[in-house]
C-alpha cells in the first residue's frame, strides 16, 4: 500500500491535537512519573509526533505497536529519559543513528529547543513516513526546519565523510545493534570531547563488558551508566554515556555491513 501523499497527510494531521492531551499526559505520567517539566507547545508537538506514527501505521511500521497509549508509554516516555539526563551539553549538533519513527532523536529535538539533530534512517519507507510527520511539526513550529534534518546515508558512509566525521557534539541510538556494533557506527561521527548516549536494555552490564575492545579501538570511554525503569513494564534499562577521548582511527568505520558481520572484540 502506498504511503499517504503530502496533501493527504496534511489533511489527516490537521485535526490531530484536540481532545488527546489529557490522555497523552496520563500515559506519560504512568510510564515516567518524574519526567522533565514540559510546556504546552512542546506537549502538543510530542502528541502530533505520536499521532503521526499511529496514523501511518497502515502504511509503514515505525514502531511495534499501533495504539497512541502504547506509543507514549513505550517510546515517547523512554526517549524523554535522554532529555532528563543530567550533564548533557546545553545544545549543539547531534545525530540519531537508526532513528526509525524519531525515537529518541525527534523527541529530543522537540523537548530541547537548542539542539540541532541529524535523523539517520536508511529504510526508505520509514524515512518518507518520518518526513511527513516532520513536515507537519514544522507547520506548527517553523524553527524545526533549521534544527532537524533527515539523512538516508548509512552510518558507515557518513563516518568517512569529512563534513560529518569528528564534527558532531553528540550521537544517540536506541535499539540499533549490539553495543560494539553501535559504537563503531556512532563514535566516528563525534568530535573528541563529544559524547555518545546509548539506550540499553536489561543486559546493559554485560554489554558494557563486551564493548571494552571496541571502546579502546574507537577512542571512547564509558563515563557513566544511568539505570532506569519504565513504570509500565518494570524492565531494567540504562543510558550508557560514552565520552570521545580521542579521534577515531581512519580505518573505522569499516565498509557497509562489516561492523555487523565482524563486531570489534568478537
Amino acid at each position: 500500500m502506498a504511503i499517504l501523499s503530502e496533501a493527504e497527510s496534511a489533511r489527516q494531521f490537521s485535526t490531530m491535537v484536540d481532545v488527546d492531551i489529557d490522555l497523552f499526559d496520563m500515559c506519560l505520567k504512568k510510564s515516567f512519573p518524574d519526567h522533565p517539566s514540559i510546556g504546552s507547545p512542546v506537549r502538543e508537538q510530542l502528541l502530533r509526533h505520536v499521532k503521526g506514527v499511529v496514523a501511518l501505521r497502515s502504511q509503514v511500521n515505525l514502531v511495534g505497536t499501533d495504539s497512541l497509549e502504547e506509543v507514549v508509554k513505550r517510546h515517547t516516555a523512554d526517549s524523554l529519559h535522554l532529555s532528563a539526563l543530567s550533564g548533557l551539553p546545553a545544545g549543539g549538533r547531534w545525530a540519531d543513528v537508526g532513528t526509525g519513527g524519531g525515537f529518541p532523536g525527534l523527541v529530543f529535538a522537540l523537548s530541547v529547543p537548542t539542539v540541532e539533530i541529524l535523523l539517520i534512517e536508511t529504510k526508505t519507507r520509514k524515512r518518507e513516513a518520518l518526513q511527513k510527520i516532520l513536515s507537519d511539526l514544522i507547520r506548527h513550529d517553523s524553527a524545526l526546519k533549521d534544527r532537524v534534518r533527515l539523512d538516508a546515508n548509512r552510518a558507515e558512509e557518513l563516518g568517512q565523510e569529512e563534513s560529518v566525521r569528528d564534527r558532531l557534539d553528540g550521537v544517540v541510538c536506541r535499539a540499533l545493534a549490539p553495543f560494539p556494533v553501535a559504537l563503531e557506527l556512532c563514535l566516528p561521527l563525534v568530535r573528541p570531547g563529544g559524547i555518545g548516549v546509548f539506550f540499553k536494555g536489561a543486559r546493559f552490564q554485560e554489554e558494557c563488558a563486551q564493548a571494552s575492545v571496541a571502546l579502546e579501538e574507537l577512542g571512547g570511554r564509558i563515563e557513566r551508566v544511568s539505570p532506569y525503569r519504565l513504570e509500565t513494564d518494570g524492565i531494567s534499562r540504562a543510558l550508557v554515556v560514552v565520552s570521545k577521548v580521542c579521534e577515531t582511527p581512519a580505518r573505522y568505520p569499516r565498509r557497509v555491513g562489516v561492523p555487523g558481520r565482524r563486531p570489534l572484540g568478537s
